[in-house]
């Protein structure tokens, strides 16, 4: 009975036994490192994939606060422009206006003038 175990247990530790067995375990282990080695880059890839539509999104962002900050310049040199106008046509006015009253003053003293070196 001995006999027969300690044979069976000889014949199983034969070295094909042993290396069909580490075989085994190798392609076991090779495949799992294949899923794993699938699975992250399958992860990685989403992960890039994702940065970029962050990327994407952050760039399409700029973009519209730099279309924003646009118009609002625009506006703004608009209304300046405006404002700027309008403050040109009242100078205008009021020197129109002083350019009159002191023409009015200077025939005034003008008449004044003539009116006393005749006398």
């Amino acid at each position: 009975f001995i006999q027969d175990k300690i044979k069976k247990h000889t014949d199983e530790l034969s070295i094909e036994n042993i290396l069909q067995e580490v075989n085994n375990i190798y392609i076991k282990y090779d495949t799992s490192i294949n899923e794993i080695s699938k699975y992250n880059n399958l992860i990685i890839n989403t992960d890039l994939q994702i940065v970029q539509q962050k990327l994407l999104e952050i760039k399409q962002k700029k973009n519209d606060i730099t279309h924003k900050v646009q118009l609002i310049n625009h506006i703004y040199k608009n209304i300046h422009d405006e404002i700027l106008n309008k403050k040109n046509n009242e100078i205008t006015k009021i020197i129109i206006n002083n350019i009159k009253d002191h023409k009015k003053d200077l025939q005034d003293l003008f008449t004044i003038y003539t009116t006393n070196q005749t006398i």
